[in-house]
């Protein structure tokens, strides 16, 4: 009896198991790119939403579609979903989302877009642009990058208006930090880079971001002064020993960023400070094994490290640029993780431990590198491959990890394939999109 215990228990487990976002065969890639996204047998995707859809604030969703925010508030049942738009005037549209349980379809309850351009809002940040990445905060907000940092204060300040992180509250679609004064405000003490993404540990104060330039490819470390508060805390920048990206070892350094002028100028400060230059940093993430993992895209790798507080060890490259044998539906296969001008792009774990890798520059696809990865036995998936001219840009998973949220970025507007979606509506992937992926 023990024993048909233990078997029936294992075969739940399984069963779990199976369900979970992140088990797949992974798909065999094409020879030609399709207009439509290519999934595993296994998976399947909802519409949601589309640039120039209309909102219920009487706003259209805006152009080029990145980072997708989920933050829930019923768990996987109800939350909100921010999805950032990476265009001159840069915006983000909320919107309340619900899951019928029965039909397993995510239903828009109420959406708009977040004041960025009122007259009180713009005397007090001016402007926003290109917002690329972000994160979601365990206390229920949203951050979004600037990625571009173009010298200028329209607004007579001190600050430069451009090339900040800048927390958003999906509930009241207001900018979350303010002065004393009541102003709304950037997230100045956080320095000015070509940012992309955050990630911040679970004591609410320790941050990680980097530098998206080819020039600067910095890696930072803030450390907020209270939890749950990035207005105000301590900066530091990544310099590895010998200034070589393959060393093992590191040290923070600290960066001033008291005045507006420091703030200003984070990158010079940590170019002279010698920070070591990672070609181009899109994303960082804290894996469940508490390392931190790091994209330089201009190189196509995926970096992991160990901090310890003052330093850093351990440090090499999880995922290089090379190819990888794929166990497709169709047999092994080599794929080269890397082509074209950039490589790995967002990043994002799930459940089990997987590393979910968006690439972006000509090899647009989405690739699962799994916990048991290393060189002597690589463990890389091909997840999907995206339609024509489409980036799959920053990813989140409702909290049971069942359900991915995605935007797929400026496909080509020539595409005229219609695919439909799990409810059976018709999609053209000509221009942003933003989707739902679940095993069917």
């Amino acid at each position: 009896m023990k024993y048909i215990y233990i078997l029936l228990l294992s075969g739940l487990v399984n069963l779990l198991i199976g369900q979970n976002i992140g088990s797949f065969t992974s798909i065999a890639p094409s020879s030609t790119r399709q207009d439509t996204i290519t999934l595993p047998s296994t998976h399947q995707f909802q519409y949601l939403i589309k640039t120039g859809d209309s909102l219920l604030d009487g706003r259209k969703l805006g152009k080029t579609l990145d980072f997708t925010g989920y933050v829930p508030l019923n768990g996987s049942k109800e939350g909100y979903l921010s999805i950032s738009s990476e265009i001159d005037q840069a915006e983000a549209a909320i919107l309340k989302i619900n899951l019928n349980e029965e039909s397993k379809t995510w239903n828009i309850s109420l959406s708009g877009k977040v004041d960025f351009y009122s007259p009180a809002v713009r005397e007090a940040i001016y402007t926003t642009t290109n917002f690329c990445s972000g994160t979601v905060t365990s206390w229920g907000t949203v951050v979004v990058g600037e990625e571009r940092d173009f010298k200028g204060d329209k607004n007579n300040d001190g600050y430069d208006d451009i090339g900040w992180l800048i927390e958003l509250d999906p509930k009241t679609w207001q900018i979350a930090t303010k002065n004393k004064k009541g102003q709304v405000q950037k997230l100045w003490a956080m320095g000015r880079v070509q940012h992309e993404n955050v990630c911040i540990n679970k004591d609410q104060k320790t941050c990680y971001y980097g530098a998206d330039s080819r020039t600067w490819g910095y890696v930072y470390k803030f450390i907020a002064t209270k939890p749950g508060d990035l207005s105000a805390g301590e900066l530091y920048v990544l310099k590895m020993d010998s200034n070589n990206v393959k060393s093992k070892h590191g040290v923070w350094v600290k960066v001033a960023n008291k005045t507006k002028d420091e703030r200003n100028n984070t990158n010079k400060i940590a170019e002279n400070l010698g920070a070591t230059h990672f070609k181009g940093v899109e994303d960082v993430e804290i894996g469940p094994d508490g390392k931190i993992y790091f994209t330089a895209k201009y190189s196509g790798r995926v970096y992991r490290f160990s901090d310890l507080g003052k330093e850093i060890t351990d440090s090499e490259i999880y995922v290089d640029d090379q190819e990888y044998p794929i166990k497709t539906k169709d047999g092994l296969k080599m794929l080269d993780f890397h082509t074209g001008e950039t490589g790995a792009d967002n990043l994002a774990f799930d459940g089990e431990g997987n590393l979910w890798v968006m690439n972006d520059g000509g090899n647009d696809g989405i690739w699962v590198v799994r916990p048991n990865h290393n060189k002597s036995n690589p463990q890389v998936e091909l997840f999907a491959e995206t339609p024509v001219g489409c980036e799959p840009t920053g990813i989140t998973f409702s909290p049971d990890y069942k359900y991915l949220f995605l935007s797929l970025q400026h496909p080509s507007a020539k595409n005229n394939i219609a695919q439909k979606d799990k409810n059976g509506k018709l999609v053209v992937f000509n221009t942003s999109h933003t989707i739902v992926i679940s095993r069917k």
